[in-house]
């Protein structure tokens, strides 16, 4: 890349985006971080564009199975392709290819493991993913830094200790962490951002940008994590006003007494469907877990109006047998393919699948199968898979049907024809907030109710609400909107009271990350 080029790149940056780049330059490890609208993205495109032009970055060959040959000393990474995507839309063509996700950089790969089943009488083989790069197999010498965007979804034991066990021995490594305290930690493990922010230098980000204080909803965000009730009714007025709103489900008619996922996909998203008030397969749901009132029995609610609605016998639902789960599936459907949003392009008997006959196709089919659980009980379910699972070569995990998708973001079509991938490929049109931090969407629905009481937090609503670029709409009991800002996972209204209380109560936090 020419210095002609960067310097069309270059943007005037605020004084503390300004000394992030020169903590870069200077070859010094630091955290980034910011909430929603205060430029972290722009800060962080910007080091990298200097770095390249002061000559700490020159052009280096790689050998790496997913890098380009030809690339930069630098890695963008991320425990999402999604937010890896994002960021790397905003550098130039030239610099993309340095832009991957953790596990891609680590080349993780699958190893087969085997437990014998007291249930089954049997030894059962399971395949889990362990990373090819490690101390024996490090990661080019020419790579020396290494920033990680929303690093507070990277977890401390297990991501980010196998990313420094995969760094070349003779590299030392600067470290640049972008993120923000205010989102959800990971699911398991401990975040690794907090315990960066007590070790290393911080540029936080203070500053909203005029573009971003004129969008309600990042003036809502910022609400949210004020806290209340300093500021509730604000934040009502906020929530209340056109293209946003709440939806308060207690307020139903009266024979809407059990408030179920049912209920509301029913009373609410299949009504909107018809208005043309939400769009499937552009918008998206949110939720805070999967089961129960969750994104599971969302997901197929909406997923078999859809087939009632647009399923013929030209594109019917498929009933996939995947191990012992049956999933239910057509051309069309909104799915999470690894992660990434998808629509299935096409759906075909997989040739070497020798298991369980599977039900007939069908243009009315429900979403809906047997309990995995229940399934393990099966005698006749499993006699008729104990062949296939005896067996060594590649047909051992087939799946009865392979499915083809096209990924959204990449225009990429892959195909699945194993249990293990056919039982990750899930229903896309609702996500737990979780699965959906490094993403947005135009029109973004937020779900809760009285089941999500322990889930609810500050951190959760504010990851949430921060999805929406520019319609949001939150569907729920408005008591608990309120007592979920007034729970926060790390306590305190500024960035040095919040590392204090994590200071005061890490051992606990690690306690609960490991339960």
């Amino acid at each position: 890349m020419s210095l002609m080029s960067l310097e069309l790149q270059k943007i005037t940056l605020n004084p503390e985006q300004s000394r992030s780049v020169s903590y870069a330059k200077a070859g010094t490890s630091h955290c980034l971080i910011g909430a929603a609208g205060t430029g972290k993205t722009t800060a962080t495109q910007q080091l990298i564009i200097q770095m390249l032009e002061s000559g700490l970055l020159p052009p280096v060959s790689l050998s790496h199975k997913y890098l380009p040959p030809q690339g930069y000393g630098f890695i963008v990474t991320s425990l999402t392709k999604i937010a890896v995507a994002n960021l790397r839309k905003k550098l130039p063509e030239e610099l993309q290819g340095n832009c991957i996700n953790l596990h891609k950089l680590l080349e993780y790969v699958p190893v087969k493991t085997e437990t014998y089943s007291e249930t089954l009488k049997t030894t059962i083989t399971k395949t889990v993913f362990e990373p090819a790069r490690n101390k024996y197999n490090p990661l080019p010498r020419e790579l020396t830094v290494f920033i990680i965007e929303e690093s507070s979804m990277v977890d401390k034991p297990i991501l980010f200790q196998n990313l420094l066990n995969a760094i070349h021995p003779e590299v030392e490594p600067i470290f640049i962490f972008l993120g923000d305290l205010n989102q959800i930690p990971p699911v398991f493990g401990q975040s690794i951002l907090p315990y960066k922010l007590l070790e290393l230098p911080v540029v936080e980000l203070k500053e909203v940008y005029r573009q971003a204080l004129g969008s309600k909803i990042i003036r809502l965000a910022h609400l949210v994590l004020s806290g209340i009730p300093r500021n509730l009714q604000e934040v009502k007025d906020i929530i209340a006003e056109a293209p946003n709103g709440f939806v308060d489900i207690r307020k139903w008619p009266k024979k809407f007494t059990e408030i179920d996922a049912q209920t509301v996909a029913k009373r609410y998203f299949i009504e909107q469907i018809e208005k043309g008030k939400y769009d499937p397969f552009a918008d998206i749901i949110l939720c805070p877990f999967n089961k129960g009132f969750g994104t599971v029995d969302l997901n197929n609610h909406i997923a078999s109006y859809l087939a009632a609605k647009f399923a013929t016998t030209e594109f019917p639902v498929f009933e996939v047998m995947a191990g012992f789960k049956k999933k239910y599936f057509r051309v069309g459907d909104r799915v999470l393919a690894e992660k990434e949003n998808a629509e299935i392009i096409s759906i075909r008997r997989n040739m070497a699948y020798s298991g369980k006959p599977v039900q007939t196709e069908s243009a009315t089919m429900n979403y809906f199968g047997y309990d995995e659980h229940a399934m393990e009980e099966d005698a006749d379910a499993w006699e008729g898979l104990r062949s296939v699972a005896e067996d060594e070569d590649s047909r051992v995990h087939q799946a009865s049907h392979v499915i083809t998708v096209r990924k959204t973001d990449s225009d990429q079509e892959v195909s699945y024809n194993t249990s293990k991938e056919l039982n990750d490929l899930l229903l896309g049109y609702v996500l737990t907030i979780h699965k959906a931090q490094g993403s947005e969407w135009r029109r973004v629905f937020v779900v809760f109710n009285h089941s999500h009481n322990k889930m609810l937090s500050r951190e959760l609503l504010y990851t949430g609400i921060t999805r929406a670029r520019e319609e949001l709409i939150v569907i729920g009991e408005g008591d608990l909107f309120e007592k979920g800002i007034l729970q926060q996972r790390i306590k305190g209204d500024t960035l040095d009271q919040k590392l204090q209380w994590f200071r005061d109560n890490r051992a606990n936090l690690e306690t609960e990350s490991e339960e």
